[in-house]
């Protein structure tokens, strides 16, 4: 890390693009690589990040980053809220990819494990 470089904490998940948004033809790879940063960022106060934080990550000028924001806004790839009087703005993924806190993570795979669990025990019954 360079000695001059800003230390950044924060969850990281990595860099991942699910299939959908890699081979989405709207997309172009700035768009694709604005979404994945956003997602990475999106937690349960959804992603904050200032349009100065992706001028850095990117290189990109700021007429750049709200072109980028404003189409995937525009195309329901995320949902943007700005509060004016604090000078604040909340990004969020949209669609199947969004944050979901790890408690309800939790609860939807224990009920899709009661669901798969039913489903295999009538099944058997079935063939009984």
């Amino acid at each position: 890390m360079r000695s001059d470089a800003k230390k950044e904490f924060r969850d990281f998940k990595g860099v991942w693009t699910p299939k959908e948004i890699w081979i989405d033809g709207k997309l172009d790879g700035s768009l694709k690589n604005m979404w994945a940063e956003i997602h990475a960022l999106d937690n349960e106060f959804g992603c904050t990040a200032k349009n100065e934080h992706f001028c850095r990550m990117f290189g990109f000028n700021e007429r750049t980053v709200q072109r980028l924001i404003k189409f995937l806004r525009d195309n329901e790839y995320i949902s943007v809220e700005v509060d004016k009087k604090n000078d604040s703005r909340v990004m969020r993924i949209l669609g199947k990819y969004k944050y979901a806190p790890d408690d309800r993570v939790r609860e939807i795979n224990l009920l899709k494990k009661g669901l798969v669990d039913n489903l295999t025990k009538r099944t058997r019954e079935m063939r009984e």
